[in-house]
């Protein structure tokens, strides 16, 4: 039986609201509870949610009040109720999730105050990757690289992000961890697949680049359903329209639906301009389905692994969607997707987890305070 520990989780948002880091952490916070494990969310207030939450299989969800001032949400109460739980003596460890958003900016301004364990998981740098701005730079290469030098263990959902890291001079230990999957979802595939169906999810948001993803696909032979929240865009509308029956925006659909579409699919697409990791990229694999998609987030991991193919334009794109058309290369990267994905399950996973904690902790306890 596993030692266990006191944990918090800190995370700029939780369910229900919907997202790649929200269902990361939300499915960590679960899997560790499950393993019997004492374990804190820290988060911010979703409307109709109550401020104190325990959920199956045992874990309790803080949701802080929050005040928004433009495009800024400022969330009241956290460094108390972090300090609250520090002084408890019961919290083993201290698992910081995001960056540049309110619990992120908020705790390193202020970490040297804290003296428990510490470990970061900063999710990608979405800023760097969709804008780049002076400012940008200046936070993460001197900023925030400065302040994780304090951080004794840095978890990476991909390699991408540790080299990022690394190159601004971070010499801590660096852990490149896949987000926990809950593998009970997605059931060996025995139905038939439409054989020229490729899924696009996640939404039409601006690093997500759907509707140049259908205008370069257009005429493949293949057609298209794209779910996820749907902006307005007149340009994805004209595609829609001009494509009939060969595109089917679909919207936000619920959960079992979302995962009758991947099973169904005998591709799943992403030109992503940048991703942090791709949960749907890692869910499609999940369910046997093979992908073409940009070299950002685990795509290119995944693409090393055999999974799928990795493409820059539209000629990459339809190449690789052709390629997938021969049955044994299908085959071939559907079971390595499957493999692949096996290594988020919580018990493949979970101890690597647990060990990256307890490397903090001892890190904490030799060398005084991490933070």
């Amino acid at each position: 039986m596993t030692e266990t520990l006191g944990i918090v989780l800190a995370s700029h948002r939780f369910w229900p609201s919907t997202g790649g880091s929200e269902r990361t952490v939300q499915n960590l916070a679960r899997a560790l509870a499950a393993r019997g494990h004492r374990v804190t969310v820290v988060t911010s207030r979703e409307p109709g949610s109550a401020a104190v939450e325990r959920f199956d299989p045992g874990f309790t969800v803080l949701r802080l009040p929050t005040h928004d001032l433009g495009r800024f949400r400022w969330v009241r109460e956290f460094l108390p109720t972090l300090r609250r739980l520090e002084g408890t003596g019961s919290v083993d460890v201290f698992h910081l999730n995001g960056n540049r958003v309110w619990c992120a900016e908020w705790y390193l301004a202020f970490q040297r105050r804290f003296r428990w364990p510490v470990v970061l998981n900063a999710h990608g740098f979405w800023q760097l990757g969709m804008r780049d701005w002076w400012f940008d730079r200046w936070y993460f290469r001197r900023y925030f690289a400065g302040r994780l030098a304090r951080w004794p263990v840095y978890l990476c959902y991909t390699s991408q992000e540790a080299a990022q890291v690394r190159g601004w001079g971070y010499t801590g230990r660096t852990i490149v961890l896949p987000p926990v999957l809950d593998r009970s979802e997605f059931p060996p595939r025995t139905g038939p697949r439409d054989p020229r169906l490729a899924l696009v999810t996640g939404g039409n948001y601006p690093n997500k680049r759907v509707a140049e993803l259908l205008e370069a696909v257009a005429g493949s032979g293949w057609h298209f359903e794209v779910t996820g929240p749907r902006l307005p865009d007149p340009r994805l509308d004209s595609i829609a329209r001009h494509e009939g029956d060969a595109v089917r925006i679909l919207g936000i659909v619920p959960r079992a639906t979302l995962l009758e579409r991947y099973a169904a699919a005998s591709a799943y697409l992403s030109m992503a301009r940048w991703e942090g990791y791709g949960v749907a990229l890692q869910e499609a694999l999940a369910a046997g389905t093979p992908f073409v998609a940009t070299p950002t987030g685990g795509a290119p991991d995944f693409a090393a692994r055999g999974a799928g193919f990795l493409a820059e334009d539209r000629t990459g794109f339809l190449d690789g969607l052709g390629r997938l058309e021969a049955p044994s290369t299908w085959a071939a990267c559907s079971s390595a997707g499957v493999e692949a994905s096996r290594e988020a399950d919580p018990d493949a996973v979970l101890p690597r987890y647990e060990q990256a904690y307890r490397e903090a902790i001892d890190r904490r306890l030799s060398s005084g305070p991490a933070a």
